[in-house]
């Protein structure tokens, strides 16, 4: 493997150490590689690196003496996934590539630093009965801080979920997100399934039908973007979506009538679910505030032939409709995100519970604007992407205790991770009262 990926996933981690986004910063050091292997390594370092920082941040602090800066915390994480997560890494060059990358990027003098933490780190692993994990704080004694330490979460998230869940499902749920999730597909009702099927089995790409619900396929095999582009391409009746969205879809299937308003479209893929479930006699008007982000959108519905579908760009805040204008409005606002943290290995670092307030009363007036344009009788269709009731049955709440108008369809339902093996999803409907 390429010892250049050891120096690029450290330039990409320092990065995202400084607030940014690790899909951005992975991306431009992706291309300057050329082997798909070399590709494959740097982005399993790099996000692995990032998904279990807390748990080598915890070995880094019992086996120094002081805390090692920023930059050198992220060599000693990376040379300890390696260790630890990186079969096909041997112990000697985990170590060994580790210091020489410490080297290039400029950190000769704590060359030998580097080395003897690692490898006391390694020895001390060899030498517990327990492996690693014995090095960890006791889940009987400390499940706050086994699970923080050893599932690598931040301890104020994980403390708001032991007073909602079991501590086993808590459990589940942090362990869940450290898997990288699968590839998942929506396939339109309308979609010939054995074509597809053939595909996979021409490329020998390995699937599997969901449990969870009908429309949806999953991708056991690691494809490259390419191959992910020449499926899409192949096949314009089928979108990227997870089986919770797919899911939460068909809960608020029945309820797709009239003037459709998608409040907060952005990347598309509920916009094109919903074209394809609603009646023939509906229409759908999608917006974003974003025209970055609605520029996804228009590429998204141009793949599956859907141009023509009205669009805008406008802020949900400052809504730019009269009353009564939709009969149903699908307001899918911006959350925390705590539901789908696998997907973003560096989300739980840079997120705060500040976030999940603030996050919340903004919901709140989404949804309070979206109340005021709905017409009698219509339905609201709201969900997340969040754990947090804070961003859920709260927000809902407050709507029914200052709109008498509104009764409850559906007050709340969660998709979780830890039951449902999917991402986490909340999903409610109330109607504004004839």
């Amino acid at each position: 493997m390429n010892s250049d990926a050891r120096v690029k996933a450290y330039d990409v981690l320092s990065i995202v150490e400084k607030g940014n986004l690790l899909d951005a910063a992975l991306s431009s050091q992706l291309n300057a590689l050329g082997s798909r292997q070399d590709k494959s390594f740097l982005a399993e370092l790099v996000k692995g690196t990032a998904r279990y920082a807390g748990r080598y941040d915890y070995l880094i602090d019992k086996f120094t003496k002081r805390s090692p800066d920023p930059s050198i915390r992220i060599l000693l994480r990376l040379g300890m996934y390696q260790l630890f997560n990186c079969n096909s890494v041997p112990d000697y060059a985990a170590v060994n590539e580790t210091v020489n990358a410490a080297r290039k990027v400029g950190f000769h003098k704590l060359s030998s630093f580097i080395n003897a933490v690692l490898q006391n780190v390694r020895r001390t692993v060899e030498g517990n009965p327990e492996g690693l994990i014995g090095l960890f704080p006791s889940p009987e004694k400390e499940p706050l801080q086994y699970l923080t330490t050893w599932y690598s979460h931040p301890e104020w998230m994980v403390k708001r979920w032991l007073e909602k869940f079991s501590f086993a499902d808590c459990e589940k749920l942090c362990a869940h997100n450290n898997c990288p999730a699968h590839l998942t597909l929506h396939l339109n009702p309308e979609l010939d399934r054995s074509e597809l099927f053939s595909y996979f089995e021409k490329h020998d790409i390995e699937y599997s039908e969901s449990d969870l619900v009908s429309s949806a396929v999953i991708i056991k095999s690691r494809l490259a973007r390419d191959s992910i582009n020449d499926l899409l391409s192949e096949f314009t009746q089928v979108i990227v979506q997870d089986q919770s969205v797919q899911s939460a879809m068909d809960h608020f299937s029945p309820h797709l009538s009239g003037n459709i308003f998608d409040m907060c479209a952005a990347p598309g893929g509920k916009t094109v679910n919903m074209l394809w479930r609603m009646p023939e006699d509906a229409t759908l008007v999608a917006m974003d505030s974003v025209k970055k982000r609605m520029v996804k959108v228009v590429d998204n519905l141009a793949r599956v032939g859907e141009s023509d579908t009205p669009l805008l760009v406008a802020d949900g805040l400052k809504m730019p409709f009269t009353d009564n204008a939709y009969d149903t409005i699908l307001l899918d606002g911006p959350c925390s995100g705590t539901g789908v943290i696998r997907h973003h290995p560096e989300g739980r670092w840079q997120l705060t519970e500040k976030r999940i307030f603030s996050s919340g009363e903004m919901l709140f007036q989404l949804a309070q604007n979206a109340v005021d344009i709905l017409a009698p009788g219509g339905k609201l269709l709201y969900a997340t992407c969040s754990l947090e009731p804070e961003e859920n049955e709260i927000v809902i709440n407050r709507l029914l205790e200052e709109n008498s108008q509104l009764s409850v369809v559906e007050k709340g339902k969660y998709w979780l991770p830890q039951t449902d093996g999917a991402d986490g999803f909340f999903a409610a409907i109330v109607t504004r009262v004839k």
